[in-house]
């Protein structure tokens, strides 16, 4: 290279060990971007063709005389250990952030393994959005070149001959309709006949299924989405917001995302005349069908568009581009080859995705087009069957069902074993019911998968390993292969077939346990529609359960993920023998989990040992999924006990509520993930409220409630309080009438359950009368701290009623007794007391500060009057309950240590609610000592020996050295003590 020759591209690549070995090596993709480049008169420098003798030298010539950069790489790794590669980045980015390149390309061409993630990980410099993949990017490149030197391609006449060639060899020209009209659906393909009626009836019915489909997309007003969203796509244009990205509609096979296109494709014909735009309407998976039949790839269909497309004169084409992939496969970029066609004819661009692998966010990142970003998103989503209301009015929308009542096709629905329901899944099942009469989930799609693979069940089970390897994990998935090809194409179909053939690999991998000992696949939590698949098909096969059972054993050998699917897979076994077995091992690793927490939260505040927020809520989520897999056992004891430990723990309770968001379906869950998002988002919650009311709803009206009933009663309960103590602007949907619905249930659930649990009693009764008071009066300000304040605070006006009855002047009031018996505690209660294991000062602490609190509301009943009041005592521990139950609120979580104090002085469960009881005793007899100073007259010598006999009832060591240090050794009470000491 001479000094000073200046070049339009420096290329950097990576050579490996091999330098002809392209899985080790990008050099010879970088070389045919050499060659490809330097045919159309860029010049490049490419190391290796240089002649210098210094290689570094020439490197650093190269960079500061080329104008533009293009890395070409293969995989992360052989990058990352490539210094030079970072080095050549890093250089040329920083001439061109100091002003020394000021118009420079900086791209990359990508293959292999290689993604853009990967760019920005091997340098956070390398942040360049101009990222091509493969050979087909090329063509790209060379534009983006042409269009920094402001150069015109030379070889677009060669590409459009080319062409041109190859379209006369296929494919006849054709106008925009004509074409369109190859990828309608039969009934709309005969659209120039219909009436406005008839299309205006086609958009009402398809907008009465979306209202189902999508959450806050579509008001409930809007009688016709199509014409919404065309008003919406035309004023995007006119406004300049969309930068020609118009709209993306996500969705898989079923849930009428194609239907919403093919319409809107049509509404632009019925308005022709009003716009000038020329709408092309293609469906990805029908142009795969035209052009394997004539053995092409189906690419050549993109690249051979522009010849054989007619636009209409002065018409800006507009492409509807459906059925894309949320992914780019190998030997079948079409994903590029579309946005070459969309960026040649500079034409406006709305697509419509394939959520296939939708729960693979690596693999989701690949695809060009639908990473792009849209002004208009339409994300459809199947209705699940937990929602009932929603699924009868989906199915009202459909025609020609073999069952006509739609309550009646909801059931066979609900019993099929499905979690969620659209038009595909629907119509497959009624089929199978007809034939049938016995619809099994399993059996329904299993067997579709069978006859797919010409009932070759060894290709079944190759084939569910592979998509399980390509959904979750890096396996490639080509088109030559055609046992790819047939599983791409049947997940294509519908998500449910890829939840079926993870399952069958779960079920496959369970089975070769016996012979491999291999715990690896019980390393993920599974989507909740796969783990419905893989129950169905061990509880059809004892030896599955058997063997589930027996891989339980192992359960502390697994990671914390796989700890939370067995815990499920357990509490879902059927079989007797299994079904004890799973039960006993349940109860065993709860009680585990429990003193694991325990011991932890000791190690982390005593020894030093850190107890890590992230482990904590970890081990809560896993202590969750046991509790609940017990309690659909019917382990009562169990329910209680999970919603008592909800109640007291906030972070519980915030787990349990972000778990049901996801489940349900407001929230969106991934699998695999290390760490899981178990945060209650306050913004959501609409739909996971509804499902919850709709399945108590359905129990009560059936009389076939379930033990879970109480946690889901609990669960809204949940959800409405979080929701009521923080900014109402932060939810985005109304909240009084999941209020309404709580109120009833509850009163209905209290009626026809017997609840024996006081703390969980108190709790539902609690809510239900807050909730009904937010519902009568209307608090838009309504605060639980505000309420609980103004009960508390209350009780510094409310007098001591035996100082009242005893005409003392300005009594002690009931919250000063309160502050007197703490003080006296937080004064002479040790730190600790190596003799008695059980003590604890703080909880005694916490008993005093809170023990008379009922009486504010109550009133304050003395001792000797409290016989001649019916239940005082139930009504007392029900006031306190439901005064600390309110720190189940949202940012009221410091109460629940106070819940457990009150229980504990309640039924004097320890030593310290006896200790606690001692100095409420001691604080009553050291102020009338005082009272009795002050005011003699006012106590009769009867009165005086019986407050003194008190003494009597100091019982614990603790309690009787307060009294003598505080009463007895006294020397402002010695005179009193002495005259009454031959009495008492």
């Amino acid at each position: 290279m001479m000094k000073n020759e200046k070049r339009d591209v420096f290329i950097s690549y990576h050579g490996g060990g091999n330098i002809e070995d392209e899985t080790q090596s990008s050099y010879k993709m970088a070389e045919d971007l050499r060659i490809y480049l330097e045919q159309r008169g860029i010049t490049c420098f490419l190391c290796k063709n240089e002649n210098e003798s210094d290689f570094y030298e020439a490197i650093e010539k190269g960079i500061k005389n080329s104008d533009h950069f293009i890395l070409v790489a293969c995989n992360k790794s052989s990058i990352e250990k490539s210094t030079w590669v970072r080095e050549e980045i890093k250089q040329f980015d920083g001439l061109h952030k100091l002003g020394r390149k000021p118009n420079c390309l900086i791209s990359a061409c990508i293959f292999g393994s290689m993604t853009e993630s990967d760019l920005i990980d091997i340098n956070s410099m390398f942040s360049t959005k101009e990222v091509v993949k493969g050979r087909e990017g090329f063509e790209r490149l060379y534009q983006m070149i042409c269009e920094k030197k402001g150069l015109v391609p030379k070889n677009q006449e060669i590409i459009k001959k080319e062409q041109a060639t190859q379209a006369s060899q296929n494919l006849e020209k054709m106008t925009a309709e004509e074409l369109s009209c190859v990828f309608l659906d039969e009934e709309l393909k005969d659209h120039n006949s219909f009436s406005n009626e008839e299309l205006l009836g086609f958009c009402e019915n398809l907008t009465e299924r979306l209202k189902c489909m999508t959450t806050g997309t579509i008001s409930q007003d809007c009688k016709n989405i199509v014409e919404e969203t065309y008003n919406n796509i035309i004023s995007s244009i006119l406004k300049n917001r969309c930068n020609k990205n118009v709209m993306k509609v996500i969705g898989p096979a079923g849930t009428q995302k194609s239907f919403v296109l093919q319409l809107l494709y049509l509404w632009f014909l019925k308005n022709y005349d009003a716009h000038n735009y020329e709408p092309v309407y293609i469906h990805c998976d029908i142009v795969r069908d035209i052009q394997n039949s004539k053995g092409e790839k189906a690419k050549v269909f993109f690249d051979n568009l522009s010849s054989i497309l007619t636009i209409g004169a002065g018409r800006q084409p507009l492409f509807i581009v459906d059925g894309l992939l949320n992914i780019v496969v190998e030997d079948d970029p079409l994903d590029f080859a579309a946005k070459r066609i969309i960026d040649n004819y500079n034409a406006y661009c709305i697509i419509g995705v394939n959520n296939v692998f939708e729960d693979n966010a690596a693999r989701k990142t690949k695809c060009w087009l639908v990473t792009s970003k849209y002004s208009i998103s339409m994300v459809l989503s199947p209705i699940s069957l937990y929602d009932k209301e929603q699924c009868i009015r989906y199915i009202r929308t459909l025609s020609n069902l073999p069952v006509d009542n739609e309550e009646e096709v909801y059931d066979i629905l609900n019993t099929s074993g499905l979690l969620t329901i659209d038009e595909f899944l629907i119509r497959k099942v009624l089929e199978w019911y007809e034939e049938n009469k016995t619809p099994d989930l399993v059996d329904i799609f299993e067997n579709d998968i069978i006859n797919i693979l010409n009932g070759d069940s060894n290709e079944l089970k190759a084939g569910a390993k592979f998509v399980f390897n390509f959904a979750y994990k890096t396996d490639t998935l080509s088109f030559n292969e055609p046992l790819h090809k047939v599983m791409l194409r049947t997940i294509s179909r519908s998500p449910v077939y890829l939840h079926c053939l993870m399952a069958i690999h779960f079920c496959n991998e369970i089975d070769e346990y016996s012979k491999t000992e291999d715990l690896s696949f019980f390393s993920m939590v599974w989507p909740k529609e796969v783990t419905r698949f893989i129950t169905k098909k061990i509880n059809k096969n004892a030896n599955l359960e058997s063997t589930i059972v027996r891989i339980a054993e192992r359960y502390n050998d697994m990671t914390s993920l796989g700890q939370s699917e067995m815990s499920f897979l357990l509490g879902r076994i059927k079989s007797p023998n299994s079904k004890a077995r799973a039960e006993i091992l349940l109860e065993k690793y709860y009680n585990e989990k429990k003193e694991c927490i325990k011991r932890k939260i000791i190690d982390d505040k005593y020894n030093n040992i850190p107890y890590s927020q992230t482990e904590y809520k970890q081990d809560l989520f896993l202590l969750r999924g046991i509790s609940v897999s017990l309690i659909y056992c019917g382990n009562i004891g169990a329910l209680y006990e999970y919603l008592r430990f909800l109640i007291d723990n906030d972070l519980a309770n915030l787990i349990n509520r972000g778990f049901h968001l996801e489940y349900y379906g407001d929230k969106r869950f991934l699998p695999g993930q290390d760490t899981l998002d178990y945060e209650d988002n306050p913004a959501i919650g609409q739909r996971t409220l509804r499902i919850l009311c709709n399945s108590i709803e359905n129990q009560l009206e059936s009389r076939r409630e379930r033990p879970a009933i109480l946690l889901e009663l609990f669960t809204i309960a949940s959800l409405i309080q979080a929701r009521i103590e923080i900014d109402r602007s932060k939810v985005s949907f109304p909240i009084v009438p999941y209020i309404k619905r709580f109120c009833n249930l509850s009163n209905r659930v209290m009626q026809r359950l017997s609840i024996t649990d006081d703390t969980v009693d108190a709790f539902f009764k609690m809510a239900t009368k807050d909730f009904e008071k937010y519902r009568d009066e209307n608090m838009r300000y309504y605060s639980p701290k505000r309420e609980m304040c103004n009960q508390y605070l209350s009780s510094k006006d409310v007098k001591r009623a035996g100082w009242v009855m005893q005409n003392i002047e300005d009594p002690e009031s009931i919250m000063e007794h309160m502050y007197a018996c703490w003080f006296i505690g937080l004064v002479y209660l040790p730190d600790t007391d190596e003799r008695e294991r059980e003590y604890n000062k703080q909880a005694i602490l916490n008993m005093l500060i809170v023990h008379d609190l009922a009486e504010t509301l109550l009133d304050d009943i003395p001792k000797y009057e409290k016989k001649n009041y019916l239940n005082y005592d139930e009504k007392e521990n029900e006031t306190m309950l439901s005064m600390l139950l309110k720190g189940t609120y949202q940012g009221m979580s410091t109460l629940d240590k106070y819940i457990e104090a009150w229980n504990s002085w309640y039924k004097r469960a320890d030593i310290n609610a006896m200790i606690a009881k001692d100095i409420d005793t001691l604080q009553a007899i050291y102020q009338f000592l005082l009272y009795y100073l002050k005011y003699p007259e006012k106590f009769s010598e009867e009165r005086v020996v019986n407050w003194l006999r008190e003494i009597r009832e100091v019982k614990t060591e603790k309690g009787k050295e307060i009294l003598q240090e505080l009463i007895l050794n006294n020397e402002i009470f010695l005179d009193v003590l002495d005259e009454y000491k031959e009495k008492i």
